[in-house]
């Protein structure tokens, strides 16, 4: 899996986050749906997303918020780095890294509400635990392949996202059938598939266990 920034970032990111969440709910008492839809949203997101470094390594968790909401008063206290809301900030940061799906699209398969109450075995539990059950249970919610979804959405035949792309139409079918993985494709493929598509590379990749 591609991943949009160094490994080295991950623990500043995943700590930077959690804060995040456990200041906007149990500082600023902002429900969580609210604040989800707000964050998942927001340039903030975005820009980790992509691998934006001076948001990542260059702002604490309640800088993020000032960003976010656009004030620069809030209350202070400690950080509780044991709070639910502090290990969900945490895990979904990680679990965006490991898989590069945007934010407010891992929630077109889950609810907030039902992630927030995986804390419960989950916090006690490698991580890998939380994020290899959220990856089977979207590979068993998924019809068809990413790049299938993709090039029916953008009303395409295979001829013609073929020619597009210059990727052979058995390879491309290939692909859509997972016959082929197309996380292991030449790079040029992708790159040129995800620009026939006009879409992200990160977009035709399936979730893998990790």
């Amino acid at each position: 899996m591609i991943h949009a920034y160094d490994e080295n970032c991950l623990a500043y990111a995943c700590k930077s986050i959690a804060r995040l969440f456990d200041v906007a709910i149990n500082d600023c008492g902002i429900p969580l749906t609210k604040f989800w839809d707000k964050f998942s949203n927001s340039k903030t997101a975005y820009l980790i997303e992509n691998g934006d470094y001076s948001t990542i390594v260059g702002k604490s968790g309640i800088e993020l918020y000032f960003d976010i909401y656009d004030t620069n008063i809030i209350k202070y206290r400690n950080v509780d780095d044991r709070s639910q809301e502090y290990w969900l900030g945490w895990i979904l940061t990680k679990f965006q890294w490991e898989t590069s799906m945007r934010f407010k699209d891992i929630t077109k398969y889950f609810s907030i509400i039902d992630l927030y109450h995986m804390y419960y075995p989950y916090h006690e539990m490698d991580s890998k635990a939380f994020i290899n059950t959220l990856i089977k249970q979207i590979n068993n919610t998924k019809k068809m392949t990413n790049i299938k979804q993709i090039r029916i959405n953008s009303n395409l035949s295979q001829k013609e996202l073929s020619i597009m792309s210059n990727v052979p139409i058995r390879t491309l079918q290939q692909y859509e059938q997972n016959q082929k993985d197309i996380n292991k494709a030449q790079v040029i493929y992708i790159l040129s598939l995800s620009k026939a598509l006009k879409c992200s590379p990160y977009d035709l990749l399936e979730l893998k266990e990790i």
